[in-house]
């Protein structure tokens, strides 16, 4: 049976992530991906102000889109208000620390790490070729840093796998043993002649050489943990030669989807960049050259075209229904967001008059 393009993506998706979709897009050739770094330039480089653009803008949504769509608009003239929901700027680009809330509506959670530790519950990492995003680092004096997308000191954890549910093992440990385990197999098969077929003796001999090494088995073939997966203690000076770990079971291992996801090589460079005490310093950032105009606490319900206009209603942080109007309106909510709105005219283009620009953000007009 065939598969469309937008199955598969739907299936990368569903299994790897937003990340995988986007790289899977970017080399299907859905997606331009510039192969070197251009000058970024918005508006076809125009950084004059528009002599007409003594308008009245609304910016629906404070996340980085919102953010960016104001400060931009500044730059040509325009009057731009932004409405966030939430009482800080950023949207999905948000940084936990020591006394962070949670901001889900069934939970009350406050972080409680200590001082300097932070975790970014959005995006993280910056990959080389998201010209827009190092851009604006650059222009708001935003210091990024390397950020190495692997770690194999770091735990892996799962509640509920079937045989290692509530076990901490390193990745370096599940990778080490996933390659003996896999080795000593493939050792075994080749010494009973199983591959005869494929391989002369001295290919076969060679085989198991690089098996014995690559998967730290002993002089019989079989894997009973190695070096590589760490010591406990650790070796010292002198006579100290330190206690390799012992191997977690095959069954474990196999019972266990992290042994799978570790095992995968993700489509994407392992060195990218981060933003230095998290991503969203490139939120206020951007919040700090625009905060007079950013109205926060403001809950979006309604978009009404009225003639030139476009009106904006919605309540603010004691709930109290207000209304808005100006010339033009940005939209960067979610779509789930904005279909889920008591009142939107949204009305097809030849019905309108183009006051409202729904995300991608772009504006319209006559």
């Amino acid at each position: 049976m065939s598969t469309t393009r937008r199955q598969f993506l739907e299936r990368v998706g569903g299994t790897a992530g937003a990340g995988m979709v986007y790289q899977s897009m970017a080399a299907l050739g859905l997606l331009p991906v510039p192969v070197k770094a251009a000058p970024f330039q918005l508006s076809s480089g125009r950084r004059q102000p528009d002599p007409n653009a003594a308008l009245d803008v609304i910016v629906l949504g404070g996340g980085l889109a919102g953010l960016t769509v104001a400060y931009e608009l500044g730059k040509l003239g325009y009057r731009a208000t932004v409405l966030e929901a939430r009482g800080r700027p950023g949207g999905r680009c948000f940084t936990v620390r020591r006394g962070s809330t949670s901001e889900e509506t069934d939970s009350t959670q406050t972080a409680a790490f200590a001082d300097g530790l932070y975790f970014n519950a959005g995006p993280m990492r910056i990959p080389h070729h998201h010209e827009a995003t190092l851009h604006y680092c650059r222009e708001l004096a935003v210091p990024i840093e390397v950020f190495v997308d692997d770690n194999d000191s770091a735990y892996v954890y799962q509640t509920k796998s079937a045989t290692l549910a509530g076990t901490r093992v390193r990745s370096r440990e599940v990778r080490a043993d996933m390659s003996g385990y896999t080795s000593e197999l493939l050792a075994k098969a080749i010494s009973r002649q199983a591959l005869n077929a494929p391989l002369t003796v001295g290919d076969r001999e060679a085989l198991i050489d690089y098996l014995r090494f690559a998967g730290g088995l002993d002089a019989q073939n079989t894997y009973k943990g190695s070096s590589r997966r760490g010591y406990d203690p650790p070796p010292g000076a002198y006579d100290q030669a330190g206690k390799m770990t012992s191997p977690v079971p095959l069954h474990d291992l196999l019972g266990s989807k992290a042994a799978i996801y570790l095992q995968t090589e993700y489509l994407h460079q392992p060195a990218m960049f981060q933003v230095v005490g998290g991503t969203d310093r490139l939120a206020l950032a951007l919040a700090s050259k625009i905060e007079p105009q950013i109205v926060y606490n403001a809950v979006v319900s309604g978009i009404q075209q009225e003639g030139d206009t476009v009106s904006v209603l919605y309540a603010d942080g004691e709930g109290t229904g207000k209304k808005l109007t100006a010339s033009y309106v940005v939209c960067t909510l979610p779509l789930p967001i904005v279909a889920a709105l008591a009142e939107a005219d949204l009305a097809p283009r030849e019905h309108r008059q183009d006051r409202l620009a729904v995300r991608p953000a772009v504006l319209g007009g006559r």
